[in-house]
C-alpha cells in the first residue's frame, strides 16, 4: 500500500471542504464523501485480504477511516446547506474533524513503520 499518498489524499481533505466552504457547491456529494469505500485508501483497504482488514490494526484503521468519512461528510452537508460559520468551526482547530483526522493520519503511519519493518 502506497501509504505516504493515501495520508496525502486524507491530508487534502480540509482544503476540499474549505473551497465547499467558500463556494457554498461541490462536485461531490454528501452521501459520497459519506462512504468510508469510494477513496483511493477505501478501495485499496477493501481489497485486502479479510485477515488484514480484521486484525487489530485493521479494524482500527477502518474504524478511524469511517467516522472520518461521517464527519467530512457532516462539514460538507453545513457549507452546502449555506451555514458557512458552522462548517468553519467544524474544520478548525480543536474540531471533531481534525482530530480525527490526526488520529486517522497517526494510524497510517504507525501501520506504514510496521509494514516497512
Amino acid at each position: 500500500m502506497d501509504f505516504s499518498r493515501f495520508i496525502a489524499a486524507h491530508g487534502e481533505w480540509k482544503a476540499r471542504l474549505r473551497e465547499a466552504i467558500d463556494s457554498g457547491h461541490s462536485t461531490w456529494t454528501v452521501e459520497s464523501v459519506r462512504s468510508d469505500n469510494s477513496c483511493d485508501f477505501g478501495k485499496a483497504f477493501y481489497a485486502l485480504p479479510q485477515e488484514q482488514q480484521n486484525c487489530e490494526r485493521g479494524r482500527r484503521v477502518r474504524e478511524r477511516h469511517a467516522a472520518f468519512h461521517v464527519e467530512a461528510a457532516r462539514v460538507l452537508e453545513l457549507a452546502l446547506s449555506g451555514r458557512r460559520d458552522e462548517a468553519n468551526r467544524a474544520i478548525a482547530s480543536g474540531s471533531v474533524f481534525t482530530s480525527l483526522s490526526s488520529e486517522l493520519t497517526r494510524t497510517l503511519m504507525e501501520w506504514q513503520r510496521r509494514e516497512q519493518g
